[in-house]
């Protein structure tokens, strides 16, 4: 799963939404916002300066599934970021984010693990 948001935050940076589209199925409403984004800013020459994700667990449970799916709960510190224009001028700041927990859902498709959905939970 590091692999999975190190390459979100490495698409965000080099503005190609075709880094986080490869590892993603289309039922990903999430990743699908990621694409949307990262599409965003290149076509608008923007730029997402910062960001980052500090994993701090990545566990499958063992009940997680079948052979060809899986569970991963995710933890993660996210370091905020801001959407930065051509100029230079900052256009929208995000903020940091700590203890972040997501479960992602995987399936096996021709042999690779492609997320299939990302859920963020709540805490109480």
């Amino acid at each position: 799963m590091r692999f999975f948001y190190a390459e979100i935050s490495r698409a965000f940076q080099a503005r190609d939404p075709e880094i986080v589209r490869r590892l993603v199925l289309p039922t990903c409403k999430t990743c699908k916002l990621y694409i949307d984004s990262i599409t965003g800013i290149r076509d608008e020459n923007q730029r997402f300066v910062g960001g980052g994700f500090a994993i701090k667990f990545a566990v499958a449970p063992a009940d997680a599934g079948s052979t060809g799916t899986a569970r991963v709960d995710v933890g993660f510190d996210y370091a905020g970021g801001q959407f930065v224009d051509a100029a230079g001028k900052v256009l929208l700041s995000e903020p940091a984010e700590k203890n972040v927990e997501e479960q992602v859902a995987l399936s096996r498709v021709d042999g690779r693990w492609k997320v299939a959905t990302v859920k963020t939970v709540t805490k109480k």
